[in-house]
């Protein structure tokens, strides 16, 4: 059979210049089902999704001026996880850009950006989940059935939607940068909160505001609670990922968004929250007008429309790039990315759990917004109840011990012991087989006071 290549869409070549152990550039959805995976089904599903979407089973090659993708036949394989979330996909050895694996109920989808974006790695996830419900219960429905033809999933709407335009002119001068802590041998800190999406629509629509604007309301109220008075004078600047399907007729699943973003200066420390989104429901629409996201999408595509840039060799390319990527990194403050609401076929939605970027059921213990220890105790007692219902895993003890060895090397000198007899206690915890015997009233009150203590040195 004759082996079929692709074309890489502009962000997908920029990314492609950028994959290395520093910048993985690789998105992971995770669908939580209510029973355990059945591997052999599950690598049924991968190879009908792949039946359907051949343009996922690719390797990435470099040709002389560009990247471009050629599509494999075999190797085809589901794994059960056993390594670091969001670890590259892409090595000269192994030069696939995705990755299958499963954990007790979940199936994790790790695709690199090279293939596509956020949005669409979750319609490729959504196929696969489809697929496995499919034959695992026998449901009688059509999978991946749209308007949409694999031309059309494979298009690339960069290109289709090009028109030169004049260049949109971003404020990127006197930007706050908030200090980062980087993390020794490449590796990438996860913290992820669960909140009931109906109330947090609700808290929304009480500011007049989405659920977008109102989370960067509170996300700008909360760098400016970091700032120092001396910052007030610089610009915070979030950057914010817009999918373009939404925009223009695009049935693509490959990188098809741009970067919207919002500038805004705190007036004074007192400013409230009310006020922010404001600015913000102001600074969102006008940044998500026609008029500004045009010039986006042209940014990104005009590099190829060079005719000098067409003929540079591949390799001075790679070098041009990672000089725009190191300055173009710092000219934001952070980013926010909402994805939005995932819906599945009836069908399916009973078996479905819940649908993640990135699992760790622990944080349901520790949430970031709740430090309180009472509310630490009052949470780890529930834990108690869920441990004895099955619905924590043993995998969920080793990221909290992950975890608090990170703030280990963060917190007090005074503190270390406090913090390593917790994970002393993690440890006895993961070596035992019955974890319902160990999760008991006094290992529960001692680890409240020992958080108590660190509470208290956060405190300060």
């Amino acid at each position: 059979m004759k082996t079929r290549w692709y074309k890489l869409d502009n962000a997908g070549t920029f990314y492609a210049c950028l994959t290395n152990k520093r910048i993985p550039s690789v998105f992971r959805f995770t669908a939580s089902l209510k029973e355990d995976i059945n591997k052999d089904i599950l690598l049924k599903a991968l190879k009908k999704t792949i039946s359907l979407l051949p343009n996922i089973n690719v390797y990435l090659k470099a040709g002389f001026f560009w990247y471009y993708l050629e599509e494999v036949n075999n190797n085809v394989e589901v794994l059960e996880e056993n390594g670091r979330v969001c670890a590259r996909v892409y090595s000269p050895k192994d030069p696939k850009l995705y990755r299958v694996t499963y954990y007790k109920n979940r199936i994790n989808l790790e695709l690199s950006h090279v293939l596509s974006d956020g949005r669409g790695t979750l319609e490729i996830l959504k196929v696969l989940v489809n697929n496995y419900l499919v034959l695992k219960y026998k449901l009688d429905i059509k999978v991946n059935e749209n308007d949409s033809s694999l031309d059309e999933k494979i298009e690339d709407s960069f290109d289709k939607y090009y028109i030169k335009t004049e260049k949109l002119n971003v404020n990127n001068k006197n930007l706050y940068r908030y200090k980062k802590i980087k993390l020794t041998n490449h590796r990438i800190n996860y913290y992820e909160a669960h909140m009931s999406a109906k109330k947090l629509l609700e808290i929304a629509h009480k500011y007049d505001a989405t659920i977008t604007t109102y989370l960067l309301g509170v996300l700008i109220y909360c760098i400016k609670e970091e700032m120092k008075t001396r910052e007030l004078e610089k610009n915070i600047k979030i950057d914010i990922p817009v999918d373009l399907r939404n925009y223009y007729k695009s049935y693509t699943l490959k990188n098809f968004f741009a970067l919207a973003n919002i500038i805004y200066k705190v007036p004074n420390k007192k400013v409230n929250i009310e006020e922010i989104i404001k600015c913000v429901k102001k600074e969102l629409k006008a940044s998500l007008s026609e008029e500004k996201l045009a010039p986006r999408i042209n940014k990104m595509e005009s590099f190829e429309k060079l005719m000098a840039a067409r003929l540079i060799p591949l390799l001075i390319k790679e070098v041009g790039i990672n000089i725009i990527d190191y300055f173009t990194k710092s000219m934001s403050t952070t980013v926010l990315s909402n994805l939005g609401p995932v819906s599945f076929p009836k069908e399916c939605e009973k078996y479905i759990y819940s649908i993640d970027n990135e699992i760790n059921h622990i944080n349901e213990i520790y949430d970031l917004e709740e430090w309180e220890p009472q509310k630490i105790k009052d949470k780890l007692m529930d834990a108690k109840t869920k441990l004895s219902q099955n619905e924590y895993l043993l995998e969920d003890f080793q990221k909290l011990k992950n975890k608090l060895e990170t703030i280990f090397k963060k917190c007090n000198v005074n503190y270390k012991k406090i913090i390593q007899l917790e994970i002393n206690n993690i440890n006895k915890i993961i070596e035992k087989e019955n974890l319902k015997k160990d999760i008991d009233d006094e290992s529960i009150q001692k680890t409240k006071e020992n958080l108590e203590l660190l509470y208290k040195d956060y405190e300060k």
